[in-house]
C-alpha cells in the first residue's frame, strides 16, 4: 500500500507519488506543473494507482474517473450523486495529486472525523478545523495547512466564513473546495 509518509521513489509511478507528497519547494512544483510527461501520467495513471492501493478499489465507479479528470484539469465540477456512490473519491484523489491544500466543506462533525481518520490511516495528510477542538490543535493544524503539510483540510460550513477563516485562506495554497454535503450550498 502507498503510504504518503513513504517519500522512497521506487519506480515511475512511485517518483510521481512523492512528488505530490514530498515536494515542499516552487522548484519541484514547477517541474510537477510543467513537465508534460508527468502531467500525462499523473492523468492517466495517478488516479487509478492511488484507488488501488491507497483506498482498496479495483476500478472507478460509473462518472468517477471523468470527474477526476475534470478536476485535475482544473475545470469546475459539480457532482450529484446519491449517498455511498463514492463522491468523495471524486475530489480526494485530485487532492492528493495536485499542489496545495484541498479544503473540504462539510457540515457534520462525525463524518468529517471519520473520514479523516479514514484517510490518515491510508497515509493521507488530511486534517479537520472544527467547534470540538482546542484551541492550541487547531493552531496547529492550520500551521501545517500553512506549511503544505496537508492535502486535505475539512473544515465546517460555519467556521469557512469566519473573518478569521478568510483571512487564513490568504496564507494558504488552495488546491480546490469541495462541498462535501449538498445542503452546505444553503449555509
Amino acid at each position: 500500500m502507498i503510504k504518503a509518509k513513504n517519500r522512497k521513489p521506487a519506480t515511475v509511478n512511485g517518483y510521481l507519488f512523492r512528488l505530490r507528497f514530498a515536494v515542499q519547494t516552487d522548484e519541484d512544483r514547477s517541474i510537477k506543473d510543467n513537465d508534460p510527461f508527468l502531467k500525462a501520467q499523473n492523468m492517466n495513471s495517478m488516479p487509478q494507482k492511488i484507488l488501488n492501493e491507497c483506498f482498496g478499489y479495483d476500478g472507478f465507479r460509473e462518472n468517477q474517473r471523468e470527474i477526476i479528470e475534470t478536476v485535475l484539469g482544473g475545470e469546475d465540477a459539480f457532482v450529484l450523486m446519491p449517498t455511498g456512490s463514492g463522491k468523495s473519491i471524486c475530489y480526494q484523489i485530485p487532492s492528493m495529486l495536485k499542489p496545495g491544500v484541498s479544503i473540504v466543506i462539510s457540515p457534520l462533525i462525525a463524518l468529517m472525523e471519520d473520514q479523516v481518520k479514514a484517510l490518515q490511516q491510508n497515509g493521507v495528510k488530511a486534517a479537520c478545523l472544527n467547534s470540538t477542538l482546542p484551541y492550541r490543535e487547531a493552531q496547529n493544524v492550520q500551521q501545517m495547512a500553512a506549511d503544505d503539510r496537508l492535502d486535505m483540510l475539512y473544515v465546517a460550513p460555519e467556521r469557512f466564513l469566519t473573518p478569521d477563516f478568510q483571512h487564513f485562506l490568504t496564507r494558504i495554497t488552495p488546491a480546490l473546495f469541495a462541498i462535501d454535503e449538498a445542503h452546505c450550498v444553503s449555509q
